[in-house]
């Protein structure tokens, strides 16, 4: 119960709150954080989630679409007949590298006196992949 000349006085963490004014700290941060939004988002219909998930089909028929369209285009593009638009073979480390600079294995070759190169089988990004016989020194 409270008596009558008794005044009620707000816990010392509010009077602290109070002094420093945060909520007006907090509105001011909030309006320079939405200056910085611009005033006009994507048009969903165009986001890339959607683009990929809901309107996949239509996607990929637009990409093909288009990049059919410029293939046509290029053919249809007479080049020149000047010899400088030929290509010129251009020599890698004294013609032994191609011109991806990966070495130019010669079928029959014989690698460290034991190792004779049959075949390629495969290449990719990180080299070839060669059918070799081990002959027995």
């Amino acid at each position: 119960m409270r008596l009558p000349n008794q005044t009620l006085e707000p816990p010392p963490f509010k009077q602290i709150l109070c002094s420093h004014h945060p909520m007006e700290e907090v509105l001011s941060d909030m309006t320079i954080l939405q200056r910085r939004i611009p005033p006009s988002f994507r048009d969903p219909a165009c986001a890339p989630l959607r683009k990929l998930s809901v309107d996949l089909i239509k996607t990929y028929k637009h990409i093909n679409e288009v990049y059919y369209t410029k293939k046509k285009r290029r053919a249809q593009q007479v080049p020149p007949e000047d010899s400088s638009t030929k290509k010129e073979r251009k020599v890698y480390n004294d013609g032994y590298d191609d011109d991806n600079y990966d070495y130019i294995v010669k079928n029959g070759e014989k690698w460290l006196d034991r190792y004779e190169i049959d075949s390629l089988i495969g290449k990719g990004s990180f080299g070839q992949v060669r059918l070799t016989q081990a002959t027995l020194i």
